[in-house]
This record gives C-alpha cells, structure tokens and sequence, in this order.
C-alpha cells in the first residue's frame, strides 16, 4: 500500500512538473503529496522562481537543486529534513526561505552567502547555535526562529542591519549579546518564554522598536535604558519577576499598550500617568496594594486589575464596574489615598 502511494504521489509531482515545463511558467506546488525524493525533471525547470515544497516526507535535498539560481522563494516547512546540500549556496537570488518544521541541528556556514535572503523561517527545528556567518545576511528583514533550543545568539546578531521583525521565542535564551542594541531598523521583536534574567544596556539603541514582547522569561529589573525606546507602541512583560519599573519609562510617550500582568508589583509608579497614550494597562495577578491617582488622567479603555487582592477588589466587583472610569471611580471614592491601608 505505501509503495502505491508512493508512486500515486511521484505521478502527481511528474504531472505538475511537465505542465511547468511545457507552460515555462514561474511558479511550481509540490505541496502535500507526501513525496520522499524530488523527480530529477525538476531541474529542468531552470525558469523556475517560486517553489513550494512544504508538508511532503523529504528528508534530504538533490544537489542540483541548489543550481536552478533563478528561484527566489522556496518553502520547505513541514518536512523531514536534517541538513542543506552546500550547492544551496548557489541560490543568489533566493529573498524567501522556509525551513520551518524540520529537523535541522545545525545550520551550514555558508547560510550567510544568500545575499538576496530577505525573509528566513527556521521555527520548530532542533538549532542549539547559529554560525557567526549569519549576521552577514545584510538583506535580511524578517526572522522566524520560534521553538527552537538556542541558548545564546552570536554576538555578531547586531550586524543584521535590514533587520524590521525577529521572533525568537521558545527558545532558551538567558541574555542577549550587547550588539543586539545596532538593531536600529528592527521594528517587532519577540522573545517570549526564553530565560531571560536581565537587558542589555545596550537596549536603547532599538530606537525604531514599535512592539517588543517579553512575556514568559526571568526578569526581576529592567534596564535604565529601556526609557530610550520612544517609538515603543506595544510591551509585554507578562509573567516575569518584576518588584519595580525603571523611571526612565516614562518617557515612552507612544506606547499604547502596557502588559505587566503576573509579575511582582506593589507599588505602581505615579509617572504612569504620563504616558498619555496609553489604552490599555494589564496590571492583573500582581501584589498591588495602592494605585497612583494619577491613573485617572489616563483615557484607558482597558484596566485589568484583577488577582490584586491587597487593592480590597473582588472580581465581582471589578466585573460590576465593567468601563475604566467606573472602576476607577469606585476605588478612589472607596479608598481617597489610593490604598485600603491608609
């Protein structure tokens, strides 16, 4: 039976392979057919210049499928693979790679040859380290590097000059290196659920930084530094060890969005009510036992305050007073110094 559909899968990858070859068109799917090996008439197709190769059982690549130099996207994710042949050094023109969903240990020195390479997807493989090569990807705009078992990034990371968006999360990263702060074009930048204990300094260099999640890491401080990133719109700091937050935030005069839930808190700063444009502050399942008046000259549309059982604020309450003015209303009213404790 598996020979059948084995072979009932090369005819349908043979069939769209012909049709390409005969219509000179640029673009192939070979998605899904659970094809093992790729038919040598693929190389042929020399025009070629987009590629989908996605959720088949491939588990090693041709090496003449690094000379078909035309191709400027190929997606890989959902195979079997376990290494590149050193022919992809070849590819370019390559701007878009997926190598998501595989079985990838290590990475070839030679990745940072793909010159062109402007989205790279290497999410859920098995990567412990990156080459130093990699930061010699100058075009590269968009990184994926999700679920992986990175422990450190090469301290070279910060010559990604193109870099706009980079999602390292899931990985085990306990510290960035100091030339993460170079990353001035980096837009979004995600690095949920690492081991995170601490910032580089260096952090105010990501002048351009819009979102940064943090969310699910170790951290018991925040850099000074921090209060450098004023284009910052969106910040995540869910579930750390936070007991305090750096004075230099209140600078962040964009951010919009402002998540600390589940962290340490006791006290919440008054300069919080300088970020005027903020709309939204997740303070649930802290240690909160007074809020700041100065909350109320924020227009918030959200306010979680939840699981802060030292604010005197039963969830029946808080759900009683659905909008941020009632809430706020009630409690001030409730407690005119801002703490049940005075």
């Amino acid at each position: 039976m598996a020979t059948i559909e084995h072979e009932s899968a090369s005819v349908h990858a043979e069939a769209r392979i012909q049709k390409v070859l005969e219509s000179k068109e640029t673009e192939l799917n070979l998605s899904e057919l659970d094809i093992e090996t790729l038919p040598e008439s693929l190389s042929k197709a020399s025009g070629l210049k987009w590629l989908n190769l996605s959720g088949n059982n491939l588990a090693s690549l041709p090496d003449w499928l690094g000379t078909m130099s035309g191709l400027q996207t190929i997606n890989l994710l959902g195979n079997q693979l376990t290494m590149l042949p050193d022919s992809f050094a070849g590819l370019v023109n390559l701007q878009w790679l997926s190598l998501s969903n595989n079985e990838l240990a290590a990475l070839p020195k030679w990745l940072g040859s793909l010159a062109s390479l402007q989205t790279l997807n290497l999410s859920y493989n098995r990567l412990s380290d990156l080459p130093e090569s990699f930061a010699t990807l100058a075009q590269l705009q968009t990184l994926y590097l999700v679920g992986n078992s990175l422990a450190k990034l090469p301290d070279s990371f910060g010559n990604l000059s193109s870099l706009q968006s980079a999602n390292l999360s899931y990985n085990h990263l306990a510290g960035l290196p100091k030339s993460f702060g170079a990353l001035a074009g980096l837009k979004t930048l995600t690095l949920s659920h690492n081991l995170l204990t601490a910032l580089p300094e260096s952090i105010n260099g990501l002048t351009g930084l819009k979102t940064l999640w943090i969310d699910g890491n170790q951290l018991a401080t925040l850099p000074d530094s921090i209060g450098g990133l004023t284009s910052l719109e969106t910040l995540w700091l869910e579930d750390n060890r936070l007991t305090s937050l750096p004075a230099s935030m209140a600078n962040l005069a964009h951010l919009q969005m402002l998540n600390l839930s589940e962290n340490r808190l006791k006290v919440l700063p008054e300069w919080i009510g300088g970020l005027t444009a903020l709309q939204t502050l997740n303070l649930a399942k802290n240690q909160l036992g007074t809020l700041p008046p100065q909350l109320q000259d924020l227009k918030l549309r959200h306010l979680y305050l939840h699981e802060n059982q030292g604010l005197g604020l039963t969830d029946e309450i808080v759900h009683a007073h659905a909008d941020v003015p009632s809430i706020l209303d009630y409690f001030f009213r409730l407690f005119p110094s801002g703490s049940k404790h005075r």
